[in-house]
């Protein structure tokens, strides 16, 4: 996956969210593709680190943003979630997750990439894909992945 392909998943997953695929079932199928192809675009990541001050892109409302997950998905939800699964073996701790958390985190953070790509070039622009996944979004997609998996198998309508 090269870097132009890295950028369209990018622009994929923000496309569903502001703008949908159609049906509720043909936005369910293509969450779980871009969510997957996104999963698999962080280990093909290449730039060279610009040492140089950039600028950074506007703060985003995360309650608009959450208002486009929320419409895209209203049939999603809360979750749980086991805590800490490499320590306590066999005493899990479970905590809870929102689904609708997930998807507007990661789509604030490929609004970031998509500003970055736009206005301080692409390095920039996956050095923070790269720096935010590591950071911040790898644990809600992956969350988020196995949720929509278990969802599926439940009572969700995205055979």
């Amino acid at each position: 996956m090269n870097n132009q392909e890295i950028k369209k998943e990018i622009n994929a997953f923000v496309l569903l969210i502001e703008h949908g695929a159609g049906s509720s079932v043909e936005n369910f199928k293509e969450l779980l593709r871009v969510l997957d192809a996104l999963a698999l675009a962080i280990h093909y990541v290449k730039y060279t680190y610009d040492e140089n001050e950039l600028p950074d892109p506007p703060r985003r409302s995360y309650e608009d943003d959450r208002k486009l997950a929320t419409e895209r998905f209203p049939d999603f939800g809360h979750y749980n979630r086991v805590l800490n699964v490499v320590e306590k073996l066999g005493h899990p701790d479970f905590g809870m997750g929102d689904a609708f958390d997930d998807i507007t985190d990661i789509y604030g953070e490929m609004k970031m990439v998509q500003w970055r790509w736009d206005h301080n070039g692409p390095d920039d622009a996956l050095w923070c894909f790269s720096d935010m996944y590591g950071f911040h979004w790898k644990r809600h997609l992956r969350n988020l992945q196995l949720y929509l998996c278990e969802w599926m198998d439940s009572d969700g309508d995205g055979k």
